[in-house]
């Protein structure tokens, strides 16, 4: 899976922020993941409120993706967190459909996609934290402490 180019990848989100139901605000995820990106966004004259990086050591992310899970309908599941008896089929909770690894779920894909991030997207992150609108979220921790703690950095009511 090659990223799309970002001249593409800057025209789909211009035309797509431009739609009425994106007047009252919207939200970006995976996006910009290059400076060329960023750069390009900004000249759209609509200013990045807020970037949320969420933080997790490698160790994590190796054993978080070799543990997950895809279904054919998009849901996504973490092997350590379904509740399974041995021999049973793993079947998804929306569809019924089966559940299967990502072939570029491996070791060697993984890396590969840690250092793509170093190199394309630790510059935006640099970029959003001089700016004054990144918000660095442990990872880590539980699911519903981690959106707790995003929704109260953005100041949502929860």
């Amino acid at each position: 899976g090659a990223m799309m180019p970002n001249a593409i990848t800057n025209e789909i989100i211009a035309k797509r922020v431009r739609e009425s139901d994106c007047a009252g605000g919207f939200i970006f995820d995976g996006f910009p993941r290059e400076l060329e990106q960023l750069e390009g966004y900004d000249t759209l004259g609509m200013p990045i409120t807020h970037a949320i990086l969420l933080t997790i050591d490698e160790a994590e992310v190796m054993r978080r993706l070799a543990d997950r899970l895809v279904c054919v309908c998009g849901q996504q599941y973490n092997r350590r967190e379904i509740q399974i008896e041995p021999g049973d089929e793993m079947r998804c909770d929306a569809c019924d459909g089966s559940l299967t690894r990502r072939p570029d779920d491996n070791p060697e894909s993984i890396a590969t996609r840690i250092a793509l991030f170093r190199e394309k997207t630790e510059p935006v992150v640099t970029a959003c934290r001089q700016r004054g609108i990144l918000l660095e979220i442990d990872g880590q921790r539980a699911i519903p402490v981690v959106h707790s703690d995003i929704l109260a950095r953005l100041g949502v009511a929860h």
